[in-house]
């Protein structure tokens, strides 16, 4: 322990501690503006950062409701809030900001100019440190400038990632805030520039169709129930090569909460190929009295009550999502085949038509006002998997299975889906029951070598459905692909196998008649 004793901290010392929790980041800051900008009721936002020096720089200007000249005096001010008044209001935050201290812990660190204006009334402008209010010639709204940001911090400069990602983490910040503000336009300038753009929308589908725009609403579904909204991606069109546009958000603010995220995944399990992840965003709407804000300075932690309920929520919401009927075309179907009706719905009006079998692998079938051509195997897996979480049935080989060389987790694979693994010998185990789909099959020891390395229950029955559902390859006659096309109707998924390939493409009438120009 130093010399001296413990002493109370000089209040600039706390000044700088309390700023630099809230403050840590370029993306902090352009956070905070925002928040206070969507808070104020505003419609239009528009962001402008530079660099100075090597200093970032940046501007937000909304027209929002703005501050009177009295509210500006004092908006600089540590703990200075027109959104809490009583310790009660902190457990009933409705409001994206609250704490009053951004906007001084923002002076900590840079040049800060506040210029507001509200409706009726002058503008004015505001700098720390200024006796009072200059006036100041505006539109209705607020302009806050921030300059030379961590000029005098050259360690928290140091610690900062690189500009590039600094920018993507603005840029995602925006696309999060947007998604969740709907009818807000937000228009973005990088360097004096026009960077990117975001118009008022009236979904969150259309938004994130602006963030990706080489989608269509037809690779999106949408819900909306009682507090709750969430927008998916269907699985066999739009899916990313990381988890990183799995989005949850809390009243208007987005959020990290893990077990959330982690029910999206679980929810979209046996849709995806490996290695790709889910495009889906939640929107959860709360009471105050039931979200605790007060875990993490930057909000984005949080502590919510009945998690467990959302988590339900959320799930079945995406079950219905991914079940509900929906063209299967996939993007890069629609690359490969320009005559792909993009706006068809698979909605089975009349028992279809088999037209016959392309390849050996693709059922040819003609429904309504376009022709499906079916994957064989895959169709016939889908139906399999879905049978087998339905029932899982465990039945007694006719002859024992002796296998060697299983590993500790292997067995453990096989012993928790059933299939018993009892010892017979040096490093051989004896397997006497396997799944009643399974007994059948020509080779059962590769069979169960392959089950014993799946590490979850629907991973070892996708298997189980991939090695006994018909092969490419294989003829067959008209009344096995009347089975396979009437089954794979009746999925609940079914634009997907459980690994995730697409099943079928569509090609629609509407488009071959132009295509032959038959208008």
């Amino acid at each position: 322990m130093p010399a001296g004793g413990i002493q109370p901290l000089d209040p600039t010392i706390v000044a700088l501690i309390s700023a630099g929790e809230v403050i840590d980041s370029p993306g902090a800051v352009v956070r905070e503006l925002v928040e206070n900008a969507l808070d104020a009721q505003a419609d239009r936002i528009t962001l402008s950062l530079w660099t100075e020096d090597d200093l970032f720089s940046l501007q937000v200007v909304d027209n929002g409701v703005g501050m009177t000249v009295a509210d500006l005096a004092k908006v600089g001010q540590p703990h200075s809030t027109s959104k809490i008044r009583q310790l009660q209001d902190l457990y009933q935050i409705r409001s994206l900001g609250f704490r009053g201290e951004a906007l001084h812990s923002i002076a900590q660190f840079s040049h800060l100019t506040i210029a507001s204006r509200p409706p009726g009334e002058m503008g004015y402008q505001m700098r720390p440190g200024d006796y009072a209010p200059t006036p100041y010639p505006m539109a209705e709204g607020t302009i806050v400038t921030v300059t030379r940001l961590f000029a005098n911090f050259a360690q928290r400069r140091t610690g900062l990632p690189a500009r590039s990602q600094q920018l993507r983490q603005i840029q995602k910040l925006i696309q999060e805030f947007a998604l969740l503000h709907t009818s807000v336009t937000w228009q973005v300038a990088l360097e004096h520039r026009p960077w990117f753009s975001l118009w008022g929308s009236k979904s969150m589908a259309e938004v994130l169709l602006q963030i990706f725009p080489k989608y269509s609403a037809t690779d999106l579904r949408e819900e909306q129930q009682d507090h709750l909204q969430v927008v998916v991606g269907l699985p066999d069109r739009f899916s990313r090569p990381r988890p990183d546009w799995i989005k949850i958000a809390v009243n208007g603010r987005p959020v990290h909460l893990p077990p959330l995220e982690e029910t999206v995944l679980e929810a979209f399990s046996q849709t995806l190929p490996r290695q790709r992840f889910p495009v889906c965003v939640v929107h959860l709407r709360v009471e105050g009295e039931t979200i605790d804000w007060q875990r993490h300075p930057a909000k984005r932690e949080i502590y919510l009550h009945n998690l467990g309920e959302w988590q339900q929520r959320v799930a079945r919401i995406i079950r219905q999502l991914l079940q509900s009927p929906q063209p299967s075309l996939s993007s890069y179907g629609k690359q490969l085949f320009r005559l792909a009706e993009s706006a068809a719905d698979y909605h089975p009006q009349t028992p279809p038509k088999i037209l016959g079998q392309l390849h050996r692998t693709y059922i040819l079938v003609e429904e309504g006002e376009g022709l499906y051509l079916v994957e064989q195997h895959v169709a016939h897996e889908r139906i399999l998997f879905e049978q087998l979480e339905r029932q899982w049935q465990i039945v007694p080989l006719p002859t024992p299975l002796l296998l060697s060389d299983l590993s500790e987790e292997q067995r453990e694979n096989l012993n928790r889906e059933g299939i018993a693994t009892v010892p017979f010998g040096h490093n051989t185990w004896r397997i006497t029951a396997l799944p009643r789909l399974l007994v059948n099959h020509p080779d059962l020891t590769a069979a169960v070598y392959a089950l014993s390395r799946e590490s979850s229950s629907s991973a070892v029955r996708a298997r189980v459905a991939c090695l006994c559902a018909v092969r490419n390859g294989t003829e067959l006659d008209h009344a096995t692909m009347t089975q396979i096309i009437q089954g794979w109707q009746k999925c609940q998924v079914p634009h997907t196998c459980p690994h995730g390939r697409p099943i079928y493409f569509f090609l629609g009438k509407q488009k071959l008649d132009n295509f032959f120009r038959r208008y």
